[in-house]
């Protein structure tokens, strides 16, 4: 199962190259505060349109113990600058536990922190740590913390 994991990590970075302007891909771990850290690999899509600044997305990350989280949400970019961004984000979705950590119940929210350079109009490098939690919805509340780099880029 590993293998079949890192060669989706692998086609899917490999496949960047070709995708439109709103599509990213992140290579992580999931629960990085736990015993052991989970690889992760994450696809996201986020229009380039805003409404009153704030950016609608959509995503999926999935990890090798076969975990996986499909969510929707907004950012809010704020420049620093010319060339970076910080983007807080938050949004909801579906967990599937898989073999990894219980996070108490299905509906799971995702808040994240991201920074983000632009090495120019078609390429960025970003970095990202985030907080998943059900918001005590369920009698257990352990949440998992993630960090993720991503590269995207467009033609």
């Amino acid at each position: 199962m590993k293998q079949q994991f890192y060669t989706l990590c692998i086609a899917l970075i490999a496949s960047q190259a070709s995708v439109s302007d709103g599509l990213s891909v992140a290579v992580g771990g999931f629960d990085i505060s736990g015993d052991s850290i989970d690889t992760a690999v994450q696809l996201e899509y986020a229009p380039e349109q805003a409404w009153a600044g704030f950016r609608p997305h959509a995503g999926l990350f999935v990890t090798e113990q076969s975990t996986a989280y499909a969510y929707v949400g907004v950012a809010y970019p704020l420049p620093l600058g010319e060339r970076w961004s910080l983007a807080p984000s938050i949004s909801a979705g579906y967990y599937h536990q898989g073999g990894g950590q219980d996070l108490g119940r299905n509906l799971q929210f995702y808040s994240q922190l991201q920074l983000r350079y632009r090495f120019s109009d078609t390429a960025n490098l970003a970095v990202a740590v985030g907080h998943i939690s059900n918001a005590n919805l369920a009698d257990e509340n352990p949440g998992a913390n993630t960090a993720f780099l991503s590269y995207a880029t467009r033609y």
